[in-house]
């Protein structure tokens, strides 16, 4: 029996009286089966479609379950469930060692089975989907060149975009030590305004420049939070200035048609990436994932929402949306795919 658009799972089991019965449950799930007698043959099947494993230890002649698991998450972003009439405890850390889906009993009612494929499927899928979100975020922070941080008492945590803006490869570090790479000119001023803002909150808005401790290069930023008073950490952005691109050292003798070629246009792309945040007449809204945070809104945004800018850093994206969590979570994934398409 086959259901259209239902998921797929691989079911490798070398007992034709138990590979049917567990068939016919999981086809009464809701799954389409795949069933296939040995290792060698999941193998070669694990690639075509599927989007669940389901795997007997004991497989007869030739791999068993957990070679052939192994082999396949090799090339295969896939779950694996295993299945054994008679485990022991051995069995079931090996199973876990190899997949977090763990180990399940075939002697459980057959729900319960069931329930356990799509508990693993949907742990996975969720898993993949975070992934994936945090691709995105990282490619639109690198297009943009910003970054999201997060002050925790004396500790900076940086998103990849802002270690990236950094020249950092370490994505937590403390303040004192960030407050060294910035330029002695700048660092009083800066601080000052950090300190002021964690004083007595609001704003936190301020131009500053940093060396970058892995190539010496020097980076103007634009940083920007709204602090509150006594709240435990706060989120902000931080943001590469285009301007920095023609503080670079001059090009050796020779390269320098090029090189300052280059640099003209590498200075019009930041320049427009930059635009394409600010002058859109779309609203856009920067959104901390971790916590729901605006740390960042262009114009646009501002008018359609009807709160300031300074409002809108103060929010958080639950607060000005008007569909439940669920509905938001399935908007985000739908705009996620059509940007795909």
């Amino acid at each position: 029996m086959k259901t259209v658009g239902a998921r797929v799972a691989l079911l490798v089991e070398d007992q034709s009286i138990i590979a049917l019965a567990e068939r016919h449950f999981l086809e009464l799930g809701g799954y389409q089966v795949r069933w296939v007698l040995s290792g060698a043959e999941a193998i070669q099947a694990s690639g075509q479609g599927v989007d669940i494993v389901l795997m007997d230890i004991d497989l007869g002649p030739g791999p068993n379950g957990f070679e052939t698991a192994t082999a396949i998450l090799k090339d295969h972003d896939l779950p694996v469930v295993f299945l054994s009439s008679h485990s022991s405890e051995a069995d079931a850390a090996m199973a876990r060692t190899i997949s977090p889906y763990g180990l399940v009993p075939k002697h459980l009612e057959p729900h319960l089975i069931v329930s356990s494929v799509s508990l693993a499927l949907g742990q996975h899928d969720a898993q993949r989907l975070a992934r994936r979100e945090a691709l995105e975020k990282h490619e639109a922070e690198r297009l943009l060149s910003f970054g999201v941080w997060r002050l925790v008492e004396d500790r900076l945590e940086l998103s990849e975009g802002a270690q990236e803006i950094l020249g950092l490869d370490s994505g937590s570090i403390s303040e004192a030590y960030y407050s060294n790479l910035i330029f002695p000119e700048d660092r009083e001023a800066r601080n000052r305004a950090l300190e002021q803002a964690k004083e007595r909150g609001g704003l936190y808005e301020v131009e500053y420049r940093v060396v970058r401790p892995g190539d010496g290069g020097i980076v103007r930023l634009r940083s920007r939070a709204m602090f509150s008073s006594g709240a435990p950490s706060t989120t902000g952005l931080v943001q590469a200035v285009p301007e920095h691109l023609a503080e670079k050292p001059a090009p050796a003798s020779g390269q320098g048609d090029s090189e300052h070629q280059l640099r003209r246009e590498l200075l019009a792309c930041g320049e427009r990436c930059l635009g394409l945040f600010t002058e859109n007449k779309y609203p856009i809204l920067v959104i901390d994932p971790r916590e729901g945070q605006i740390v960042d809104a262009n114009r646009a945004a501002t008018v359609f929402y009807g709160w300031s800018l300074e409002e809108l850093l103060g929010m958080r994206i639950g607060d000005i949306n008007t569909l439940a969590n669920s509905e938001v979570s399935a908007q985000m994934r739908v705009a996620i795919d059509e940007s795909r398409s």
